[in-house]
């Protein structure tokens, strides 16, 4: 099996980058979104990197052999596909993007979670108007930041959805708005399924307790009320 690998620092735990991926990919699983089949933590042997980071070298000083990377399948593109670059193609991708079937849902879904980092290279595309969701390290933050740290949990906060704002300049037509509120109700429901899987893991990855409830308080009160963050960002229908 051949996947795609992404080493996150741990530093002391203040580094959201693994907890965050994990906690996104479980979630997206649960409510069906293309995402690749399988993902896993896997320990990567630190000398096998090519160009290791900063960190890594510290790590390597420090006498550690291997880090936990967060891996998912590899997708493949389908057969006849064309790859695209989000560079050179980004106005093809862009009008695709908007034809895409899962895009309402794919959009609501980091609006869920806070997800401010999906660029048009945050998308993985399949086949023509056909994608999946993947690269999910940076939740709850502002534009530019990293990792999250307590008071930046405010669920009703408006964070960068950065894939709305490169389809449609943050103004999504009327239509596109009431599709996010139709997926967004399923959202509360969904994410009660995948809690004690991802307490497991928060409790592994998040070691202070007061984060790990304030983060999981954050979730459950963006999905609980998603379709009203819609509603008042986006000028829904009631």
């Amino acid at each position: 099996m051949t996947g795609y690998l992404k080493l996150y620092p741990y530093d002391g735990g203040n580094s959201r980058g693994l907890v965050n991926e994990i906690t996104a990919f479980v979630f997206a699983k649960a409510l069906t979104l293309p995402t690749p089949n399988s993902a896993f933590v896997i320990p990567v042997p630190l000398a096998s990197v090519p160009k290791p980071a900063g960190w890594m070298k510290d790590a390597i000083k420090k006498g550690l052999t291997h880090y936990p990377a967060f891996g998912t399948r590899e997708l493949g593109h389908e057969e006849g596909a064309l790859a695209l670059d989000p560079d050179q193609d980004s106005q093809l991708l862009r009008a695709e993007l908007r034809n895409w079937a899962e895009c309402p849902a794919a959009v609501t879904f980091d609006e869920t979670i806070a997800h401010t980092d999906r660029h048009l290279g945050n998308v993985y595309r399949l086949s023509r108007e056909k994608y999946a969701l993947f690269d999910h390290g940076r939740l709850a933050v502002s534009r530019g930041a990293r990792d999250w740290i307590r008071r930046d949990l405010e669920p009703a906060r408006d964070f960068w959805n950065r894939l709305l704002e490169e389809l449609f300049d943050s103004r999504p037509p009327a239509t596109f708005v009431s599709m996010m509120q139709h997926h967004g109700l399923r959202h509360e429901a969904v994410l009660k399924t995948v809690q004690s899987e991802l307490h497991y893991w928060w409790k592994c990855l998040i070691p202070i307790e007061d984060d790990r409830l304030a983060f999981g308080c954050f979730l459950t009160s963006r999905a609980e009320r998603i379709c009203d963050i819609i509603r008042a960002r986006y000028n829904g229908l009631a």
